[in-house]
């Protein structure tokens, strides 16, 4: 799974758990990268991008 994939994962999570849309106001995300191992916040910009992609995926049909 790459890092979008997982950041859009969570996100959607997030979507269908809580009571109201994300939005970049209501929103926090922090990462930790295997590779630097360091903490970072995701500033509001960041956070607006990583909910477009949500925005964006195609809603996956029921299967039957």
């Amino acid at each position: 799974m790459t890092f979008d994939e997982t950041v859009t994962f969570t996100l959607k999570t997030l979507k269908e758990s809580i009571n109201e849309t994300p939005t970049k106001e209501n929103t926090r995300l922090a990462y930790i990268k295997s590779e630097d191992k360091k903490f970072h916040m995701c500033s509001k910009d960041e956070i607006e991008k990583f909910l477009n992609l949500i925005k964006e995926e195609p809603k996956e049909e029921p299967k039957t």
